[in-house]
């Protein structure tokens, strides 16, 4: 017997935000966590599961934008 390997989809954790008690657990349990890093990423994915665009005049420009919602950006909380 052999068993036939799918291919994975990559997770994105966008899919399953999608209420406002959802999204609140998953942003208190990145600020838990006390990392810059991680707590932008999940901005961005909030970002993303509410449709935001981030883009167009009152927004970033690309590259700040890019470094904002990516995780290997360095954001300093205050």
């Amino acid at each position: 017997m052999t068993a036939k390997i799918k291919k994975l989809k990559a997770f994105d954790p966008a899919e399953y935000l999608d209420d406002p008690k959802a999204i609140s657990a998953y942003l208190e349990e990145a600020f838990d966590t006390s990392d810059a890093k991680f707590i932008a990423d999940a901005m961005g994915v909030v970002a993303r599961a509410s449709g935001m665009r981030l883009g167009g005049p009152p927004m970033l420009n690309p590259r700040s934008r890019h470094d904002f919602v990516t995780y290997g950006c360095a954001p300093a909380l205050l």
